[in-house]
């Protein structure tokens, strides 16, 4: 036992011998850095980059400078100096970029640093794409007024290498003697450097490391990692400092609770340090760190040096009146426009406070007051939890959140930053909401529209009774030849109704009745609901007929009016028909104007245009007024850019063409065969080409695209709707007259089309169907009017008579009865339609001036009628093809009436029959038996010859 002790000692007495050179070495050299290291530091912003420069104790051999945005890195040295100074070029924020300064002698590091701009949460720098860095002369003048303060993050001196393995070494055989790797050493203190022990690659076999001191490892070949853990000595803030790696090599560091959950990571490119802050945890707390190289880097001698950080909270205060409020289900109650005064207690003390919402609003928060010692941030939770709004600026400076969001309950959340210390003085937190308010926009005729002295003119039913008057007034022509620009054709100025903040001009068109009753009831919805005129519910009236892009300036006043008047930062907006167009056009024009929109719903809106615009540019159309003419509102279209945009475009004859499988437009030829015509020619009956030029690029900005905004769109889908037209006669079609016309027929709301309405540009859109009884009427319905009131309060389900995919309605098969001569032969005409099941009789009537007399005409069959060149006139019954019917053309004067018959179905028409020519004698009686399975007609008691319908 004695020759045992006896050679130990002699062994242990050369290995002293051997390590006193290198030990003594070790100490010169880092009394050479003692007092190292950073005399002076500087930072600004200089020409739009920041300038950095660092004044060194003493010079060195080398100087390492490196610059990292976590995604990239530079480093530039400078040989044989003790200054460094570089320029950088960066799209990052400050707090995103690390400066690493290094210093060298004989290859090996001797010291480090690591820095930050210290304001980096509010500050940013350089608009590159890319991080640049440039080596850059050296400067005096740092006391500039743009100069930024430099946080030292990290100031070490370095270990030699060698010294390290020594260490290693000697811990290995401690720990190997004590065979208590995860306990601390035996008759050793916690409060010490420790060495990487193998194997470690698994958080059960982590290593130890103590709080404020460093651990030293190596990553010895590829796919080595290497986890050490830390048990906190008191609650507090830590930060975590991976450096002096080996040369070339990319190592990462991680971080994770006790439960393996990832907390933070620091992914720094090259051999850059990582570094983590904004860690805390509680006394006694585990954390573990996981060190691996990246892409495979290691360094089979190298060690790597990681260190924490720790500081202790300060001592709790006094609780508040608030609390306990440290977690959501504790949120104290608060109210709107209230101002709370609390405390902050601990460093780990969250204040939690609940505010509910019954209107959706923007919602004001500021935190203020806060102690020059503290950093609080603010945050802003939903109902769910979920995180909607955060601030979180450096140090003592305010917070704000401003937030709009739907009704319910919000959470408010007030807490210490990692970087706080503790102060006792109360913060304010101030709590402010702002119902967000409603706009109301019209379609196509949906505005009064007044005249110079201030009378409506759109619409009062004395001036559409006479059409002249109307006609007069709303008629347009170009500014010039071949202009796309309109101006009144008689010198009237015309202007939008505007009273009671636009809400009287678009509430009830008429001014005698409730004949034009729009958004009437909506309105009466809104203000049951708590919204107020002038306040948070506003209309937009404009003049209809004009381009719809003329209307933006307007339409952004309008936004402006209601966000002054509510206070809040969004607004909701109600479309229907054309003016949901509007709004896609103003979004689309500049996506800026996103951020002023919280909700946008449209009603029944014809997104890729609407066949009846065709019709009403070359056969006229009566906007759905009963006192207006064809011809009327042909002489209102003709010149009017908006009726042209809402014309069917390019996508409109895809879809066309992929569900019914023909175009558009087309024509019959002799043998009642259909033949496709381009979209083209369709526009080339257009009357104004110009405007026809001006609708083509307008459609290339709406088609297949959508506004970066919450949107609903309603859509009517079950009532016979035109979707295309079919010309009668051969090639070329100007041979025939124009009033030989067929409507093909699909799904929709009676005026737009299924596939028009429900394809706003975006196969992932929120649409809602409704059955209704016509494209007007949406506005009224009860069921539409329910659904927008539930999505203006953020609720996306569907109520009672509205579904999320189209109803299962049975297309109709529909025949149409078309009446076609000159306006004399109309003068005073009825027509009588009995139901034979039950004996009801329809009349249709024309006035004396032979005009379809609406008023006194059928509401159960759908009437069209259109106009042609000179006195050419034509009228359509359509009926439901099943039914059993007699229509009774009663007239004691000869007439040059043809009648003439079509099925359509499907988008498609066939069975063309010629019951009456024009040119035959005519009849004092003429009577139509139709039914299911055949059509017999005859004038006088005497059955004519149905033929099927040819052109010479």
């Amino acid at each position: 036992m004695a020759k045992l002790l006896k050679s130990m000692i002699w062994l242990l007495t050369l290995v002293l011998i051997a390590i006193q050179p290198v030990a003594t070495a070790a100490s010169a050299k880092s009394k050479q850095t003692e007092g190292l290291f950073i005399k002076e530091k500087a930072a600004w912003i200089e020409n739009g980059r920041l300038y950095v420069q660092v004044e060194l104790e003493r010079e060195y051999p080398r100087i390492a400078l490196t610059v990292s945005t976590g995604e990239e890195t530079e480093e530039i040295s400078f040989e044989d100096t003790d200054r460094a100074a570089i320029l950088i070029d960066t799209q990052a924020q400050f707090g995103q970029v690390l400066f690493s300064i290094k210093t060298y002698e004989d290859q090996e590091m001797v010291a480090s640093s690591l820095l930050r701009i210290a304001d980096h949460e509010s500050s940013s720098v350089g608009n590159s794409l890319h991080l640049q860095v440039e080596q850059a002369n050296w400067s005096d003048q740092t006391e500039l007024s743009n100069t930024l303060e430099l946080e030292l993050l990290t100031n070490v001196d370095a270990m030699p290498q060698a010294m390290i393995k020594k260490q290693a070494e000697r811990y290995e055989k401690d720990w190997k003697k004590s065979k208590q790797k995860n306990e601390q050493m035996p008759g050793k203190t916690s409060n010490q450097d420790r060495y990487e022990i193998e194997s470690n690659d698994t958080m059960s076999k982590a290593d130890w490391i103590t709080a404020n001191h460093s651990g030293y490892g190596r990553i010895g070949k590829a796919g080595d990692i290497d986890y050490w853990k830390v048990k906190l000595p008191e609650s507090g803030n830590f930060t975590v400092w991976l450096g002096e790696m080996p040369t070339n090599q990319n190592y990462n560091v991680y971080v994770y609770d006790a439960g393996g959950n990832e907390v933070k990571r620091s992914e720094n490119n090259a051999s850059m340090d990582e570094w983590i802050d904004g860690l805390s945890g509680e006394r006694n707390q585990f954390f573990y760190l996981l060190i691996k190289g990246e892409d495979d880097s290691f360094d089979k001698y190298g060690y790597y040096r990681l260190k924490i950080d720790f500081a202790a909270e300060s001592v709790e205060s006094k609780p508040d009146e608030y609390e306990p409020n440290d977690e959501a289900k504790q949120a104290t109650l608060i109210q709107s426009d209230q101002t709370v005064l609390a405390t902050i207690h601990t460093l780990k003390d969250v204040d939690y406070y609940k505010l509910s919402l019954d209107m959706p609003s923007t919602i004001y928060l500021e935190l203020s007051d806060i102690s020059e010692e503290m950093d609080l941030d603010l945050f802003l939770l939903d109902s769910t939890k979920k995180q909607v709004g955060r601030s979180e600026n450096p140090k003592n400076k305010n917070e704000t959140i401003s937030y709009s969001g739907n009704p319910g309950d919000y959470y408010i959340k007030v807490a210490a930053s990692q970087k706080s210390k503790l102060s006792h003085k109360p913060y304010k937190l101030s709590v402010g909401a702002k119902t967000i308010p409603v706009i109301l926009i019209p379609g196509i005729g949906g505005s009064q529209l007044a005249v110079d002295n201030g009378k409506v003119t759109w619409i009062n039913e004395v001036d559409v009774a006479s059409n002249q008057i109307i006609e007069r007034n709303l008629a347009l022509i170009p500014v010039s030849p071949g202009s796309n620009k309109v101006t009144s054709k008689n010198g009237v100025t015309i202007t939008p109704v505007t009273e009671e903040y636009g809400l009287d001009g678009i509430e009830n068109l008429t001014v005698m009745s409730k004949m034009g009753n729009q958004y009437h009831d909506l309105i009466s919805d809104l203000q049951d609901a708590g919204y107020e005129k002038g306040k948070t519910l506003f209309g937009f009236p404009y003049d209809w007929r004009l381009d719809i892009r003329e209307q933006h300036p307007l339409f952004q006043s309008k936004i402006k009016e209601a966000l002054v008047a509510s206070g809040a930062q969004k607004v909701q907006l109600v479309a229907h028909s054309m003016g949901g167009i509007l709004v896609k056009d103003y979004l689309l024009a500049d996506s800026r104007r996103a951020a002023q929109i919280h909700n946008v719903i449209t009603i029944g809106t014809p997104y890729l245009g609407a066949a009846a615009a065709s019709k009403a540019l070359i056969q006229g159309y009566n906007f759905g007024i009963l006192l207006l003419m064809p011809l009327t509102g042909f002489k209102i279209a003709e010149n009017a850019p908006a009726v042209y945009q809402l014309a069917p475009g390019d996508e409109y004859e895809r879809q066309m063409l992929a569900q019914f499988n023909r175009t558009v437009y087309g024509y019959i030829d002799r043998l009642q065969k259909f033949n496709p015509l381009p979209l083209s020619e369709l526009k080339k009956e257009y009357p104004n080409k110009p405007l026809t030029a001006l609708a083509q690029s307008r459609r290339a900005v709406w088609d297949n695209k959508y506004p970066n905004v919450k949107q609903a769109h309603i859509v009517g889908d079950s009532q016979n709707t035109i979707i295309g037209l079919n010309r009668w006669g051969e090639l070329p079609i100007n041979q025939n007259p124009s009033l030989y016309i067929e409507y093909i027929f699909g799904r929709g709301d009676g005026t737009v089309p299924l596939f028009s309405a429900n394809n706003p540009g975006s196969t992932k859109a929120n649409i809602f169907y409704t059955k209704t009884d016509g494209h007007m009427e949406l506005l009224k319905e009860a069921p539409v009017r329910k659904q927008v009131m539930s999505l203006l309060r953020g609720n996306e389900g569907t109520v009672a008579g509205i579904q999320k995919t189209p109803h299962n309605v049975k297309q109709q098969s529909l025949t149409a009865y078309s009446f076609t001569g000159d306006k004399s032969d109309f003068r005073e005409l009825q027509l009588h339609i009995r139901n034979k099941e039950n004996d009801q009789v329809e009349l249709v009537q024309f006035t004396a001036e032979g005009d379809l007399d609406r008023e006194q005409s059928t509401k159960n069959y759908l009437l069209e009628d259109a106009v042609g060149s000179g006195e050419r006139y034509n009228l359509q019954i359509i009926v439901e093809t099943k039914a059993d019917l007699e229509i009774i053309v009663d007239d004691g004067r000869e007439n040059g009436l043809s009648i003439s018959s079509y099925d359509s179905k499907d988008g498609r028409t066939a069975n063309q029959l010629l019951l009456k020519q024009a040119g035959m004698k005519s009849p004092q009686k003429i009577t139509i038996e139709h039914n299911r399975s055949q059509r017999n007609v005859k004038a006088d008691g005497k059955a004519l010859k149905i033929m099927p319908l040819q052109f010479d």
